[in-house]
């Protein structure tokens, strides 16, 4: 079901180097990715991947590609959108000051040779008439889990193999996913990715 609302996400409160360790989005990528603040996207794109960022609110989707078109009119302080610390949880104040320095320091020309990678939807993360089989890597932040039914039934539609990354809460603990049916865990990936993060777990399993 697609949305309007108008409360959106301007900035990522995960670590983009957890996230970058755990999927270590590369070259020939294909990644399935909710978008968000585009933080994340836009991390994959400049490491080369081909990603497809979905969310089911419009304005998110419109917010992405507003930040787009700064980037490609070299209005540089509009696309990086700094997080003003001092309105933060302190919960997330790390992730915060660690994602400005991380938007901050990229690879802009390099990002900006690879928009041409990206393809924006406005769709429910469960869209009917995708071919999911394409996508060897696939970012779903914390969504659907708490909905464990949904989350397996969206999983299916990949190929075996696929590697998934979801983030929990720290307070919550690691994500008690792995089904020998679904998923299996991969340990030391998620231990790595969730070094570098201040507030959440990274949660890294392999598609069966």
């Amino acid at each position: 079901m697609e949305t309007d609302n108008c409360e959106i996400y301007r900035s990522t409160n995960e670590s983009l180097i957890a996230i970058q360790k755990g999927l270590n989005p590369s070259e020939g990528d294909n990644i399935y990715a909710i978008l968000g603040s585009g933080d994340q996207t836009f991390m994959m794109l400049e490491k080369g991947a081909n990603v497809l960022g979905i969310d089911r609110n419009k304005s998110q989707v419109k917010y992405v590609k507003d930040r787009i078109s700064a980037l490609k009119r070299g209005r540089i302080e509009d696309f990086i959108v700094e997080k003003d610390l001092r309105k933060t949880k302190a919960s997330y104040s790390l992730n915060f000051k660690s994602r400005n320095s991380y938007i901050a320091e990229m690879n802009l020309d390099e990002l900006k040779r690879n928009l041409g990678n990206l393809k924006l939807i406005v769709a429910d993360i469960s869209k009917k008439n995708l071919n999911f089989s394409v996508f060897n890597k696939v970012y779903l932040s914390n969504a659907l889990q708490f909905n464990l039914n949904v989350l397996k039934d969206l999983t299916q539609k990949f190929s075996q193999g696929t590697l998934f990354y979801f983030a929990s809460p720290r307070y919550r603990g690691p994500l008690k996913i792995e089904d020998p049916c679904f998923f299996k865990r991969n340990r030391e990936l998620s231990e790595e990715a969730s070094s570098f993060e201040n507030s959440w777990i990274s949660n890294i399993f392999v598609k069966n």
